[in-house]
């Protein structure tokens, strides 16, 4: 098995992250390879917001995560990776703790936010 983490989310803004993409990436496996790996993408139902959640209940240590397109010492908070992920922890309503060269600017009401629990996602990922 080949684990990924691409999700819902992306699939709007990068083609290869579509399921129909990554389906057919599964597919072409078993005709491109001798052990016929699968892979298997647990995130694939879900929004980012709905993964920060997640990773909040899973305990994730997300000062140790990077989303920036740039390989700078900092994530920069220009790129349209930094904005979705600092837009997604508002969304999540979980403090973002990335330290960014600039800090992205928006503004989410309370209305926004996202309004799902652990166990919605629990079954969107187990599925």
């Amino acid at each position: 098995k080949i684990s990924a983490g691409w999700s819902l989310s992306e699939e709007g803004s990068y083609p290869d992250n579509s399921i129909g993409f990554l389906n057919s990436l599964d597919l072409v496996s078993d005709y491109g390879t001798l052990t016929r790996p699968k892979l298997v993408i647990p995130l694939q139902r879900l929004m980012k917001q709905e993964e920060i959640i997640l990773g909040e209940y899973l305990k994730v240590p997300w000062e140790m995560t990077w989303s920036c397109d740039n390989g700078e010492g900092l994530q920069c908070g220009r790129c349209s990776a930094c904005y979705n992920r600092h837009l997604s922890f508002k969304l999540a309503g979980v403090n973002d703790p990335t330290k960014y060269a600039t800090e992205p600017q928006f503004s989410v009401s309370w209305r926004e936010t996202m309004k799902v629990g652990i166990t919605d996602i629990l079954k969107r990922v187990l599925l």
